[in-house]
């Protein structure tokens, strides 16, 4: 099974309980809102404004901006959507088995929930938002992966996601053997930002536009939308069936935006209503 545009081996179904760490206090302005339909809490992290230098040299200036404490898990987006498409059970694990469309579907029904609790706005990241996010912004030590240079510290990918340690060569038929999978989020360590999962368990849409040339992204925060290839959007973060050299927070993946596989997930970024 090939690697390189991410459609993989579908594996068997398994109940994971889910057992988050303690999150860090709420504060730094970060947000936090009910969800309808016992959906629990959706909560944001306060990303401050500064330069992104991506690599290759490119340099994006963000502005601040809020960004999932976690991947959409399926609880929350069977609240909001009324289904749960994920082939992996567990309401706190991401849900995934979802296209970029229906990422987007969600951002716009979930855009009318919280109007009414504060006048806030969501979406799907910028990739250049998604990147900035995962290196902890102006907290950024320099870590290959969202929080750390150790994978196993931060992120579930295909050594660390099944019954016990895998190595060695890829091979579809291991992960099978070894109940390879998602997991809840809020089990590995967060980034100096206190986020978590940006590194592994799912693959992030984005809104932008594919790009092999990271220079043509707008300086300005913006997804690429105006230019690059529209038959494909931006993938970031990689999952629990790839290498870990995919789950690099520079990594970059991308693929067709009506496509749906068990390792494909999103988080969201909120911003007021008033600056749209």
């Amino acid at each position: 099974v090939s690697q390189s545009r991410y459609k993989y081996l579908v594996v068997k179904e398994q109940v994971i309980p889910a057992h988050p760490q303690p999150s860090p206090p709420v504060g730094r302005g970060d947000l936090s809102f009910d969800l309808p339909n016992n959906g629990g809490k959706l909560e944001l992290i306060a990303v401050p404004a500064g330069t992104l230098v991506m690599e290759g040299g490119h340099r994006v200036q963000l502005p601040a901006f809020h960004i999932g404490k976690y991947p959409v898990t399926q609880r929350q987006y069977q609240a909001v959507m009324g289904k749960n498409p994920s082939k992996f059970s567990g309401q706190n694990n991401p849900v995934e088995q979802v296209s970029w469309h229906d990422a987007q579907a969600f951002c716009t029904k979930l855009t009318g929930i919280l109007k009414r609790q504060g006048g806030y706005a969501v979406n799907l990241p910028s990739e250049t938002i998604w990147e900035w996010a995962a290196r902890g912004a102006t907290k950024s030590k320099g870590y290959t992966y969202a929080g750390s240079n150790n994978l196993d510290e931060v992120g579930w990918y295909w050594e660390n996601s099944g019954d016990k340690r895998l190595s060695g060569e890829w091979k579809s038929e291991k992960l099978t053997k070894n109940n390879c999978r998602t997991h809840p989020v809020g089990q590995k360590k967060p980034n100096e930002l206190g986020i978590y999962d940006m590194s592994g368990n799912v693959w992030e849409w984005c809104q932008d536009h594919w790009t092999e040339n990271a220079n043509q992204l707008p300086q300005d925060g913006t997804p690429l939308t105006q230019g690059g290839d529209a038959t494909f959007r931006l993938l970031r973060g990689g999952s629990w069936l790839n290498f870990a050299r995919l789950c690099r927070s520079a990594s970059r993946g991308f693929n067709d935006p009506v496509y749906r596989n068990l390792n494909l997930g999103f988080r969201v970024v909120c911003r007021s209503s008033r600056t749209l």
